[in-house]
């Protein structure tokens, strides 16, 4: 049987394919916002419940020292955060959109003296 569900995370439907015990509980990927959701459901597929347990995170470059970084459990499709570089400690604003696409890095605050001595 195949069900049709709703992502919580974007509200996106998707459709899983092939539902064929009475009783069950699956792991699926959002196609649009990448969440891992967890499906449960009872009544072969007639009663069901979508959860989401793990979202992607967002990853950029810090535009002073160029190190890879990560920003972990977005939730909003668009938005910014500030955030200090685990690297060199600059104070950053990262912008995403369509959930983890990274619109713009701009620095706030440009680190220490001390990381440019290292």
């Amino acid at each position: 049987m195949d069900v049709e569900v709703t992502c919580p995370r974007c509200n996106s439907s998707m459709i899983v394919d092939d539902i064929e015990e009475e009783n069950g509980t699956e792991d699926i990927d959002c196609e649009v916002c990448g969440a891992v959701l967890e499906l449960s459901w009872s009544d072969q597929g007639m009663d069901t419940e979508v959860e989401v347990i793990e979202t992607p995170p967002v990853e950029y470059d810090c535009p002073v020292c160029e190190e890879a970084q990560v920003l972990e459990g977005v939730n909003e499709e668009n938005g910014t955060a500030e955030i200090e570089c685990e690297t060199c400690g600059a104070v950053l604003e990262v912008g995403w959109r369509d959930w983890v696409e990274v619109a713009d890095v701009d620095v706030l605050e440009k680190p220490t003296e001390q990381y440019y001595e290292d």
